[in-house]
């Protein structure tokens, strides 16, 4: 039997009414799967005894198992679940002052390859289906009893990779009879798939980030393999018919690597590539792991690179890694698991 999970509220409809139940068991069953986070269709006592019956013959409600977990001194939880076909996958709760932010993996790890990446060093399994996105949210609000502000896509693995399941999350995340989330409170962040993000923008309507972290096709090429058949030109195009919504902005990620990407002319090369793109653009200090041979710009490096972007009046924030301790970056903590337990 299918997860049940796997269905937006559309198919539902169309699905129960095969069957002779009306819409209105949509709602009552979109309200405890999503809005109370219901694991199991005995616990609907709203619904007849009839419909339950019927949703336990038809259908399934699968659970995670929460195989580790880390809490950072700065709140950050982040969580090591085993899937039903054995994989491990990482999900993060992150709370930034009044507000609670929850990343979600859409892949077993990655198939771009990006160097600076823990993920994607460790290769590329499968695709997660939807109903295995939405209960990682779900498994964290169980677990930390409280529901996140905020949804971002940047797990483990590239979310236009796996473009429909993650689109139908997406439209379940949104509906208003269950989660309820507002397109400003979900983010979805990609390594630059540009025929993806164009088609994104017709199908939902989310907050974007782009991981850009080069200004030249030769450095791209060799930080981030995908550039090779979506160079930054292609990428740039695709940034400007994507539709941002009104007091938002085209998050650009910039990864800083020393003596690779972090220079003042590369910063003017990024001022002048964003030219006219409604963007904001976070610095992220490079974050070393394992035995890559990269080091962090100094601070001050990075500050003389934000001072340019600021000057070309490109909103630019450094943002400083949360969790590190608990290994928050993706991949981190299943590395860790998987060396324990061999």
């Amino acid at each position: 039997m299918v997860d049940i999970r796997n269905f937006t509220y559309e198919e539902l409809v169309v699905k129960f009414n095969e069957f002779g139940h009306p819409e209105f068991r949509v709602k009552q069953l979109f309200k405890w799967l999503y809005d109370k986070c219901s694991t199991d269709f005995s616990e609907m006592t709203d619904i007849s005894k009839e419909f339950r019956n019927f949703l336990t013959e038809h259908f399934k409600i699968n659970r995670f198992e929460i195989v580790d977990y880390s809490k950072s001194k700065d709140g950050t939880i982040k969580f090591l679940f085993r899937t039903k076909l054995n994989d491990l996958i990482e999900s993060v709760l992150i709370p930034i002052d009044d507000r609670i932010t929850a990343c979600l993996s859409s892949q077993v790890g990655c198939a771009m390859g990006c160097i600076f990446c823990n993920t994607g060093d460790r290769g590329f399994d499968r695709n997660l289906e939807t109903w295995e996105i939405l209960a990682q949210l779900i498994e964290m609000v169980i677990f930390s009893d409280q529901k996140p502000n905020n949804i971002v896509f940047m797990g483990m693995g590239e979310p236009l990779a796996n473009y429909y399941n993650v689109v139908k999350a997406i439209k379940i995340l949104e509906n208003k009879y269950g989660f309820g989330y507002s397109p400003r409170k979900i983010t979805l962040s990609t390594s630059g798939i540009a025929d993806k993000i164009e088609l994104l923008g017709k199908d939902v309507n989310v907050k974007l980030a782009v991981s850009l972290n080069a200004v030249s096709d030769d450095v791209r090429d060799k930080i981030m393999p995908i550039n090779k058949k979506y160079p930054i030109k292609s990428l740039i195009e695709s940034l400007k018919k994507y539709p941002v919504m009104k007091d938002e902005e085209i998050t650009i990620a910039y990864v800083l690597i020393e003596g690779l990407n972090d220079s003042i002319e590369d910063a003017k090369k990024l001022a002048n590539l964003l030219k006219g793109l409604k963007v904001k653009v976070n610095l992220i200090a490079y974050n070393c792991w394992g035995d890559r041979d990269f080091k962090s710009p100094e601070r001050e490096k990075i500050l003389s690179f934000q001072k340019i972007l600021k000057d070309h009046n490109i909103m630019t924030f450094i943002r400083d890694s949360r969790g590190a301790d608990v290994m928050a970056a993706c991949g981190q903590l299943r590395g860790q698991y998987e060396k324990k337990v061999s």
